[in-house]
């Protein structure tokens, strides 16, 4: 570069001397903001920290708590679980003043549905009393009725026709005249004798092929016992299911006359023997041995009544079975003839 260029580039404005100037300026205006933040942060934190300070001082102090002894908290304890045992003692009265209550209501509740159970007992009680006579009311009435009914077939008997009869002659009911080791059935003349000579196969029953199952009816037969024999057992039998004359026999009644003069209802079976009524010595009623004698039973349903030689052996009596069935006759006396002639069956209208 020539010398005359220099002249003239330094003899135009001095930009190099103005921006030294900036320069110094600005390093001269960061290093006062250095320095005052330097003063005024702690002198703020120290105006900060004094007003803290002045603040704490201003709080009023708290009272310390007092410093209790040992004897003043047991003192406390006591008193505390004074107070909770007279909370749990009033809780507990409270508690049991329910309880009575609510049992006391319990009490009244059960004493008057007691007394309500009882007066419905009573009630039905005497229901149930008044049912009861009336079906005893209306059982006797029936009963007497029955009775009733009973007592006017036994007068009309005599007047009514007859149902079934045999005279035993020319044995035109077929009685199937036999003879074994044990019995013997025969006809002499217009009669049926009968003999049983083995004890063990007694009671001997008897009965006709046209021996019919009857219902409310009057049976009669006459019967004759020879003179002199101790002890004769002979009747009727009556109220069979089934024929007579099939095995085994079923349940039926069987009438007898003791020579004894004993009368002697029974309900015999294949296994057994029940005594029903028995009218004890009852000669008053008896014909001599050796002549006949009529036995006769009338029924109704389960009512019967006996009667010897046309006299009332006793009162109309119930049984418990029916007297609806087949007839027959009967012997139980050993090696002795019984003779039977007569019989009759009439039947109620």
């Amino acid at each position: 570069m020539s010398q005359s260029d220099k002249a003239s580039s330094t003899g135009g404005f001095p930009w190099k001397e103005l921006l030294v100037l900036l320069g110094v300026l600005i390093t001269a205006y960061f290093g006062y903001l250095g320095i005052r933040s330097q003063i005024e942060i702690p002198i703020h934190a120290t105006q900060t920290a004094e007003a803290n300070l002045t603040a704490l001082a201003n709080i009023p102090s708290a009272t310390p708590p007092p410093t209790l002894s040992l004897e003043d908290l047991k003192l406390t304890a006591i008193a505390i679980d004074a107070k909770l045992t007279q909370v749990a003692g009033a809780t507990a009265t409270q508690e049991y003043i329910n309880v009575v209550q609510t049992v006391q209501a319990n009490a009244t509740a059960t004493s008057l549905y007691a007394q309500v159970a009882a007066e419905q007992a009573q009630n039905v009680e005497a229901t149930a009393q008044a049912i009861i006579s009336i079906q005893q009311t209306a059982t006797a009435v029936a009963s007497n009725q029955k009775i009733e009914q009973l007592l006017g077939f036994v007068e009309q008997v005599p007047n009514l026709p007859i149902s079934f009869y045999d005279s035993f002659e020319d044995n035109k009911n077929d009685w199937s005249p036999k003879n074994y080791n044990d019995y013997s059935i025969s006809l002499k003349g217009d009669v049926l004798t009968t003999n049983l000579k083995n004890p063990s196969t007694s009671p001997l029953i008897w009965t006709c092929e046209k021996c019919n199952s009857f219902n409310n009816f009057s049976y009669q037969i006459d019967i004759k016992t020879p003179v002199g024999i101790p002890r004769v057992v002979s009747g009727i039998v009556f109220g069979s299911p089934s024929r007579l004359d099939q095995q085994p026999l079923q349940d039926y009644y069987m009438l007898s006359i003791y020579s004894s003069g004993d009368i002697i209802l029974e309900r015999v079976s294949a296994t057994s023997r029940d005594i029903i009524k028995v009218w004890e010595h009852r000669q008053d009623l008896l014909t001599p041995d050796g002549q006949f004698h009529t036995l006769q039973v009338i029924t109704i349903d389960n009512l019967a009544v006996v009667y010897l030689d046309g006299k009332s052996v006793g009162d109309v009596f119930p049984l418990e079975y029916s007297t609806q069935g087949y007839i027959g006759i009967v012997i139980e006396s050993s090696d002795v003839d019984v003779v039977f002639d007569n019989l009759k069956v009439v039947l109620m209208p």
